[in-house]
């Protein structure tokens, strides 16, 4: 999560110290935490961490130190082993608590109460400690005791059955994106339990699902609970859009993204072909049943320019297009260059390598390379040879005075002009926390993502799944930022507001007069964050982004795919949207502590390519070991045997199972359950070597018997046997989902439009300072009059003067 430099200054986060027991699904949250500032001690049992055992390795060769996932997601970490099974290591243990702030775990359910470090054997050492646990599945509920892998979480979640081509198994996200998601809110969760801490002196317990935060990437649930309605896995055939990848004439691969009105116009004026010349195909609505036709008129008419006069093409037309990148492609392409997105590191038994850039670049408290991840050990001495300093009472802010009913971000105020996806989902996080976060749009152009006015011209928006997902809990106002009235009111509210959030097209604060250079003038105590698609600067500055297109271009996409896909088939999803909505209100928090500590405002970028990108960087550090180019993995994974995602009975359904490199354990287990044991001693797979040699034929014997069960009962029957398995959840799925449900996870929200839904709730679970919907998604202006009186303290006269001269409404 480094912006690509080393800095001589201190992170956001500097002063807190974090002790980090995490497994490979919680070590990217200690990385996130340190690169953002924070002192790290990865605490290993004496034989090393499971992730020190997981492929790829350098070179191929297995060692303690060779690991590619340990070396990239324990970065700025310092180590020290210790054997909890030990009564002096466990004193020890405890002794480092006494002087930490921040405790990550990652254990099975019960497994840190057994050791006798449960949270409240942490907290009788340290009232103050914030524990961060972070399971598969919850640490209550019906699957807490459920056997987690990426791909078990991904599909249950609802990530994985979407993905992949309509005639084959769904596929799984690349790289351990669910292990990274997670993390990135954990980290969120996290510092909003220590900005609680600051009224109240008082740690406690987060309850991290890793399923719980994948499901609201998908946006299935509130789509079937607000339409009944089930996404199809299109793959290669897309949808009415399109978005499709398409080959130019010089044979490269680029993509097309059309995703309003707007730019549906601009290109049918480009191709000017009668069909798509029709007014009635401006909303999507008129495209319905026309996606074959309306992509062949279009890849016809891309094979005849070549990549570069395709791109060159686009941008002036204000298109959304896109290179299609490998991952090497991105990392050699002049944008990544320009923002420096990799920086030197050395190893001390590695060597010297480039490690790939972060999410966001911070101007008062940037984030930072310091140290490599740890050799075994490493800091033993140096850690456990100080006594660590007794911890002094946490100071107490001046709102101690705060009731149980109050929210742990109430009096942090948002003024976020936003649109679509990115900035208004991240801005819902912390909204759901308290903020009081204010959306300013225009009554003209209000933001949504559905663009058929005709079927609907009064509610076409606030009936939109995604916004009433992306708006709830915040208040809505109307100006109109084409004046200057507008513009001069927009500086009123930030000279009032903690934060100011921003994801508009290039240039388009400029153009209103409120970037950076002018709001600090009238609030030196800001806080700014823009989330440009490219940045604000490189070669691919003024292309119009959209996930899409961050997918196709960072690299992500390639990988999203079975390792045999041709273009077509790779992945072309919206994901960069949810990595920066959690990176968004991450970095929120990380400088509402940074001004808590310094009293300093910043100016914070996080442009989206980058953030995505950083999301695979084990496959950028893949050919600098010797692995060779980063590829697809489909379904599969180099430290599990069989793992894939089978067909069940029923129709199009179907469940991830995985078998980790266990002494055969696993394997074992699932040949008992299939009630064919004899595959066990069978030549083909009696190792984990020889089962991903022969991974097509396990695959055949696996399907045989998944193709007689419905997608419920392989899930069940592999869980009861310790067997990771995790159906590929549809929306209908994760409505009815008994674990979803008993956990609170669903919960209804009365919008004034079309009233009242059922929603995902809360992505964290917080012993002390839950957050909560207090409203639904606002149509737009409808709390114009309460913020301009009640912020600014506006008279009924100038309300008057302001509405008819257009400056709002």
């Amino acid at each position: 999560m480094t912006n690509g430099a080393r800095s001589t200054g201190t992170g956001a986060l500097h002063g807190l110290t974090v002790l980090d027991l995490t497994g490979p699904q919680g070590q990217p949250c200690g990385r996130i935490l340190a690169d953002l500032g924070a002192e790290v001690i990865l605490i290993e049992p004496p034989s090393g961490s499971p992730s020190r055992g997981m492929a790829p390795f350098a070179h191929g060769e297995p060692g303690p130190d060779n690991s590619l996932f340990f070396l990239h997601f324990n970065t700025n970490k310092r180590g020290i082993t210790l054997d909890l099974d030990s009564a002096d290591d466990k004193a020890r243990l405890l002794e480092l608590v006494k002087g930490a702030d921040v405790v990550l775990e990652s254990g099975h359910p019960g497994e840190m109460e057994a050791w006798g470090l449960g949270y409240d054997d942490l907290a009788a050492v340290n009232p103050a400690v914030v524990v961060t646990s972070i399971t598969p599945f919850g640490r209550t509920g019906p699957y807490r005791d459920f056997v987690g892998a990426d791909i078990a979480v991904t599909a249950l979640s609802g990530s994985v059955y979407p993905e992949g081509e309509a005639e084959g198994p769904p596929v799984t996200m690349p790289r351990y994106q669910g292990f990274q998601l997670s993390s990135i809110h954990a980290a969120f969760g996290t510092l909003i339990a220590l900005w609680h801490r600051r009224t109240t002196g008082r740690g406690q317990h987060l309850d991290v699902s890793m399923t719980e935060v994948l499901a609201h990437k998908t946006m299935n649930l509130m789509r079937y609970a607000a339409m009944s309605e089930v996404m199809p896995r299109r793959g290669s055939k897309g949808g009415t859009g399109p978005t499709q990848y398409f080959q130019a004439s010089d044979g490269v691969w680029v993509q097309l993204a059309l995703t309003s009105p707007r730019q549906w116009v601009e290109f049918a004026n480009w191709v000017n072909h009668p069909m798509l010349l029709d007014p009635a195909l401006r909303e999507l609505s008129g495209r319905d049943g026309k996606a074959d036709e309306i992509t062949a008129i279009a890849g016809e008419f891309i094979s005849t320019m070549t990549a570069e006069e395709y791109l060159s093409g686009g941008v002036e037309r204000h298109v959304t297009v896109a290179p299609a990148n490998s991952p090497a492609d991105f990392a050699a392409h002049p944008h990544a260059e320009a923002y420096g997105f990799f920086s030197p590191m050395e190893h001390p038994v590695l060597g010297k390598y480039m490690i790939p850039g972060g999410t966001a670049r911070f101007g008062a408290s940037p984030l930072s390379v310091r140290r490599p991840a740890p050799t075994l050990g490493q800091h033993q001495d140096e850690v456990l040879g100080t006594a660590p300093a007794e911890r002094q009472p946490v100071p107490v802010g001046a709102s101690n005075g705060a009731t149980e009913s109050r929210l742990p971000l109430d009096g942090v105020r948002i003024l976020a002009f936003e649109r679509v996806w990115a900035a208004p989902f991240g801005t819902r996080f912390i909204a759901d926390y308290g903020a009081d976060v204010i959306k300013v749009e225009s009554t003209k152009f209000p933001d949504g993502r559905v663009h058929d006015r005709e079927r609907n011209p009064t509610a076409w928006r606030s009936t939109n799944a995604a916004y009433g997902e992306n708006n709830r809990n915040k208040r809505s106002i109307a100006i109109d930022l084409h004046t200057t009235e507008g513009q001069e009111l927009f500086k009123r509210l930030a000279a009032e507001a903690d934060v100011v959030v921003e994801n508009n097209a290039p240039g388009a604060i400029d153009r209103f007069n409120i970037n950076w250079d002018a709001l600090k003038q009238v609030n030196p105590r800001l806080i700014m964050v823009s989330c440009p698609g490219y940045g604000a600067m490189g070669p691919m500055r003024d292309f119009t982004a959209v996930g899409q297109c961050l997918t196709s271009f960072t690299g992500l996409g390639y990988l999203w795919a079975q390792p045999d896909a041709k273009w077509p088939a790779r992945g072309r999803n919206a994901y960069p949207d949810f990595i920066t909505a959690g990176n968004l209100a991450l970095s929120i928090m990380a400088a509402l502590h940074h001004r808590e500590r310094t009293g300093e405002g910043q100016y914070i970028e996080i442009p989206q390519f980058q953030a995505a990108a950083s999301m695979i960087g084990l496959a950028f550090l893949e050919p600098q070991f010797g692995v060779g180019p980063a590829e697809a993995w489909g379904n599969r994974d180099p430290n599990a045997a069989p793992q894939g995602v089978y067909q069940c009975g029923g129709g199009d359904r179907w469940c991830a199972i995985s078998c980790p490199d266990d002494d055969n354990m696993s394997w074992r287990a699932l040949t008992e359950v299939m009630g064919r044991p004899e595959l066990a001693n069978d030549s083909r797979f009696a190792t984990f070597e020889d089962r991903q040699r022969n991974h097509d034929a396990l695959d055949e014997e696996i399907t045989a018997w998944t193709r007689t069960r419905s997608a419920h009962q392989v899930m069940y029957a592999c869980q009861r046997a310790g067997v990771a398995a995790g159906m590929a959840a549809t929306g209908e799925d994760l409505y009815l989902d008994p674990q979803l449900r008993e956990r609170g996870y669903v919960v209804e929200v009365n919008h004034n439009v079309p009233g009242s839904v059922e929603h995902p709730g809360m992505t964290i679970n917080f012993s002390e300072s839950p957050g909560r919907v207090r409203m639904g998604a606002p149509t737009p202006g409808l709390h114009t009059r309460e913020v301009l009186m009640g912020v600014l303290g506006m008279s009924d006269e100038e309300y008057a003067r302001l509405e008819e001269s257009g400056a709002i409404g």
